[in-house]
């Protein structure tokens, strides 16, 4: 957990700026749910590591790497998971054009 908070420490500040960081610092920092779940071995520790994984990926413009992120935490832990990839979704199909690469990405997790 420790490596997937900080590479998406690193890459907000990198995409962003320090303060948003910071901000970002503070909420991981005081989350109690967070620090909790990263000593059991149970889905929802599964599903942080990969989601937080996701979204690092994501903000890096590596796309395959957060939508095989998003479906190894669907699968491992929760199919309820499979709600937090549909901002990923819409970033790739909507934003940034990339339909063919988005099938792709997804034929290949399957």
């Amino acid at each position: 957990a420790t490596y997937t908070e900080v590479k998406l420490y690193s890459l907000v500040v990198k995409r962003y700026n320090s303060t948003i960081a910071l901000y970002l610092a503070f909420i991981l920092l005081f989350n109690v749910g967070l620090f909790i779940s990263t000593t059991s071995f149970l889905p929802s520790t599964f599903v942080l590591y990969f989601v937080s994984l996701a979204y690092a990926t994501w903000m890096n413009k590596s796309y395959i790497t957060a939508i095989v992120s998003i479906a190894f935490a669907t699968l491992l832990g929760w199919p309820f998971v499979a709600l937090l990839g549909v901002p990923i979704a819409i970033d790739l199909l909507f934003i940034e054009k990339k339909i063919f690469y988005f099938i792709k990405c997804f034929n290949s997790t399957i």
